[in-house]
């Protein structure tokens, strides 16, 4: 699935008050989509249409190094079949999919039996300002630590 064309609103604040400020800003200044932080949502007064679930997060230096981290590998185009896949079951809301022109990269973690169990997409939002989307873990998979954002350098 394709963002939606237009600017964004994004609001970085707690629940209830992210939604009241969308509301207020909405009002001086309406854009096509809106960004706000789960649970927002009731405290937005303004109509919101279908949307997707996502989770921000964003780092001021690179992560230490993590166990595990090297079972982090870039996918290749025979992979993205696989990464469509996993998405549609681990994550069916996602913001993008395989194929996806602004997508730059493509990263997994296989299990012992070589399957697909978590994966994100990467692109740079603006120059220097890497974005990762589409993270997502088997749900069979998931509190074992296999989405962390500390991909390979």
């Amino acid at each position: 699935m394709a963002s939606p064309a237009g600017r964004a609103l994004f609001v970085v604040a707690p629940s209830a008050e992210a939604g009241r400020l969308a509301t207020a800003a909405l009002e001086l200044d309406p854009v096509a989509r809106i960004i706000v932080p789960a649970g927002a949502e009731p405290d937005v007064g303004a109509p919101l249409g279908e949307g997707w679930e996502w989770i921000w997060f964003w780092a001021d230096q690179p992560p230490a190094w993590r166990p595990g981290e090297s079972a982090v590998h870039r996918l290749t185009a025979a992979d993205l079949d696989a990464a469509a896949a996993l998405l549609r079951v681990a994550s069916p809301r996602t913001s993008v999919l395989p194929g996806d022109p602004g997508v730059r990269s493509w990263f997994g973690v296989r299990d012992d039996d070589g399957a697909l169990v978590a994966c994100a997409a990467e692109h740079e939002r603006a120059p220097g300002v890497w974005h990762l989307q589409a993270i997502a873990s088997h749900p069979q998979r998931r509190g074992r630590g296999l989405n962390r954002p500390d991909l390979p350098r």
